[in-house]
C-alpha cells in the first residue's frame, strides 16, 4: 500500500532518485529542540537541507524512521529513533508508557528487521 500523503515535506525524492528520507512522526512536537513544534522543526530540517516528510508512524516505529527511496519504492532502514524530554520520561515510567513503548519497538524490530535495527533515544 502506498504511504498517505505527507501534511509537510522538504526535498522529497523525484521519480527515478534514488534518496534516504527522514521520516518525522506527525505527533512529534519537537520538545528538545527549545520548545519548537512539529511545523518550526519541519523548517529548521529544511534550512538545512534534509530531505524529510510527516506521516503518522506506525505502532513501535519511535519518533523518526528512516527509509531508502527508490523507483521500486520505499524500503524502511533499521534505525529507529525515540524522542523523550526529561518529564515525558519520568511520566511514562510512571503511567506504565515507557515499558509498552519498549515492547512495541522490539517487535517491530523483529518483524521488520530480524531484531538487527539499531534502536536510539534522543533524550
Amino acid at each position: 500500500a502506498r504511504p498517505a500523503a505527507p501534511l509537510m515535506h522538504s526535498g522529497r525524492p523525484g521519480a527515478g532518485e534514488a534518496a534516504v528520507l527522514l521520516l518525522v512522526d506527525d505527533r512529534e512536537q519537537g520538545g528538545a529542540w527549545r520548545g519548537a513544534g512539529l511545523r518550526e522543526f519541519c523548517a529548521a530540517l529544511g534550512r538545512s537541507g534534509a530531505r524529510y516528510e510527516t506521516r503518522r508512524l506506525g505502532d513501535g516505529a519511535g519518533d523518526f524512521s528512516f527509509v531508502a527511496c527508490s523507483p521500486g519504492g520505499q524500503r524502511p532502514l533499521p534505525l529507529l529513533v525515540e524522542r523523550k524530554g526529561v518529564d515525558d520520561i519520568a511520566a511514562s515510567l510512571k503511567d506504565g508508557r515507557w515499558g509498552k513503548q519498549q515492547e512495541a519497538m522490539a517487535r517491530r524490530n523483529e518483524a521488520l528487521f530480524g531484531g538487527g535495527a539499531t534502536v536510539r533515544y534522543i533524550l
